[in-house]
């Protein structure tokens, strides 16, 4: 797959999912403090979203042909935007952490091995970090607390299972594609490589059949001129 690196589609659709994302934040933050009086820190909360926000409108307007390098750089700022964000929000108790995943599997689709390593271990370290260190997550009484952690969770799976199909879907359908190009290319380099070599044996062909015709030509032009000298010295 990374033979068909496309680096201009991926970055586009990492740049619509990245406004997806500060959409969701957006009205997840603000619902979450205004309907089940979570005392959230709203203000560090959002001005991460707005990094986010300025980061991807840069990406979008500048970033037209990027690099793997560079997909490495903004897959990166994903985890250090989600690690900000889980920091302030419960970490390992948030539901959403395992939204980790989502970025290292992207990589996994445009990047080489090495590449997906280091998302990978950076994913790790970050996680790990937010282990010993995060602000808890203000608890609701009884089983309401449970429930909402539960809806959590399925909301993460829905959200991380249709980012992840839609892009394998999405860039088996350009694989598809580049294989079919490349066929189609190596079957006119074929045809073109027939071509030639019919005309290679036509001219050969021809070579052969105007040699014996000139041979014979020239014998009898010969016997003419012999036979003119001939009836000449006859005559005299």
């Amino acid at each position: 797959m990374h033979d068909t690196f496309d680096g201009r589609t991926f970055l586009r659709l990492l740049v619509w999912l990245r406004y997806a994302a500060v959409a969701a934040q957006t009205s997840t933050v603000l619902a979450a403090a205004a309907w089940f009086d979570f005392e959230l820190p709203v203000g560090p909360l959002m001005l991460i979203v707005a990094t986010m926000l300025v980061v991807n409108v840069a990406t979008h307007v500048l970033l037209t042909t990027p690099s793997r390098q560079m997909l490495l750089g903004q897959l990166g700022f994903d985890i250090a935007t989600l690690t900000a964000v889980l920091y302030f929000t419960g970490a390992p108790t948030n539901p959403f952490v395992s939204l980790y995943l989502v970025p290292v599997a992207l990589g996994g689709l445009v990047l080489p091995r090495g590449k997906v390593a280091v998302l990978g271990a950076l994913a790790a370290l970050a996680y790990t970090a937010l282990l010993v260190r995060h602000v808890p997550l203000p608890h609701v009484h009884g089983e309401a607390d449970f429930d909402l952690h539960v809806t959590g969770m399925w909301v993460n799976f829905l959200v991380s299972a249709v980012l992840l199909v839609g892009f394998l879907v999405h860039f088996t359908a350009l694989v598809e594609r580049e294989r079919a190009r490349v066929a189609r290319a190596r079957e006119g380099v074929l045809r073109d490589e027939a071509l030639l070599g019919l005309g290679f044996l036509a001219a050969g062909t021809a070579h052969e059949l105007n040699t014996p015709l000139a041979t014979s030509g020239c014998s009898s032009i010969n016997g003419v001129k012999a036979w003119q000298t001939s009836l000449r010295a006859t005559s005299t």
